[in-house]
């Protein structure tokens, strides 16, 4: 099966599970990685204890990708992840699925065959897109258009629209406890 990630692959095969930070671990962690430290260093800066318990996944967090290489979105958690790395580097690869992630998202190790992402900017907006408009029933036009996806209570905006009324089976959940 082909795999779809955003950013390198761990030298350790394991994935940061974010969730384990606090609000301020995360600012620290993602302002040192936006400077280029590599993920050691900006643990080291945040003082946070690479020996936490729960720190990194059992593997790789990924997403499926579909037969065109995209990302295969299951939930709003994942929609969410997604949406905040559009722009970054991505790659397709395949890997052992080992378990699921905290946004329920595959977890895979012995990962092989790594090629850069075909993926344009465009098309993984045009997917966020799609994935809302096919799992909510309304939708409104807004006064303004972000890049930057907002969920807020019983609605989700994106690109200049406001989207309500989850189908049945779209699971919301958002946030640690969302896929445990």
């Amino acid at each position: 099966m082909k795999y779809f990630r955003f950013g390198q692959i761990p030298e350790n095969e394991k994935s940061l599970n974010w969730f384990r930070l606090s609000f301020d671990e995360q600012s620290d962690v993602s302002f040192a990685l936006s400077m280029g430290d590599d993920l050691e260093n900006a643990l080291w800066k945040a003082r946070v204890d690479e020996n936490r318990e729960g720190l990194f996944e059992n593997g790789v967090s990924v997403f499926k990708a579909d037969k065109n290489g995209m990302p295969v979105i299951e939930n709003l958690q994942q929609l969410a992840s997604m949406a905040a790395r559009i722009g970054k580097a991505a790659y397709t690869m395949t890997g052992e699925e080992v378990g699921k992630g905290t946004d329920g998202e595959p977890i895979i190790r012995n990962i092989s065959e790594i090629t850069e992402a075909s993926a344009t900017t465009q098309a993984l907006e045009e997917k966020v897109v799609e994935v809302l408009e096919a799992n909510y029933t309304r939708i409104e036009k807004l006064d303004y258009t972000s890049s930057e996806i907002y969920i807020g209570a019983g609605s989700v905006c994106y690109k200049g629209c406001e989207y309500f009324d989850p189908v049945d089976g779209w699971n919301t959940a958002i946030g640690y406890h969302a896929y445990r």
